[in-house]
């Protein structure tokens, strides 16, 4: 299959069309691999990002008939720059398209925004298989990001969250 890959930006005219398809795919993964995000916050970060132009949100698509893969990547943190780093979020691709290329090609555009932002750091969460990632891509061990759920309580589809309050 023919794929081309399409930076999603709000000043690319094509990328408008792609978004209604790009949120759902970006809700469904939250639901399939990643329970301790809100799929309707991610659907919501995602969009408001790309309607204000916040360039330091980037995602790219794999599209053939459809699309057929994604990378969501943020700068993080927001406000803390002797820290920063680039955070992919999401990366996914349909079975039926070539995991030897378009892995190859989107990475290389992450690296390059990366770079372009000044920042040498590249991290990622990996939802499924981390060992694939090292082996893959080069990626290492950094840190294990560990989770305590307080006040838990289960929702419509099944998948438990965490009902964060702050203090009073």
């Amino acid at each position: 299959m023919a794929y081309r890959i399409l930076d999603v930006h709000r000043d690319v005219p094509e990328a408008w069309r792609w978004m209604p398809d790009l949120l759902t795919r970006i809700r469904n993964f939250c639901v399939a691999t990643d329970p301790e995000t809100d799929p309707r916050e991610a659907e919501d970060f995602v969009r408001g990002a790309f309607c204000v132009g916040d360039l330091r949100q980037r995602v790219w698509l794999a599209l053939g008939d459809g699309i057929v893969g994604h990378l969501w990547a943020t700068v993080e943190p927001y406000h803390a720059q002797a820290y920063r780093h680039v955070l992919i979020r999401q990366a996914e691709v349909d079975e039926r398209i070539n995991l030897e290329e378009f892995p190859t090609q989107v990475f290389a555009e992450v690296e390059k925004w990366t770079q372009g932002l000044g920042l040498e750091r590249l991290l990622m969460l990996p939802h499924r298989n981390r060992g694939a990632m090292e082996r893959a891509w080069g990626f290492q061990k950094y840190k294990s990001v560990m989770v305590k759920a307080l006040n838990r309580h289960e929702v419509d589809n099944g998948v438990s969250i965490v009902n964060f309050k702050p203090p009073v």
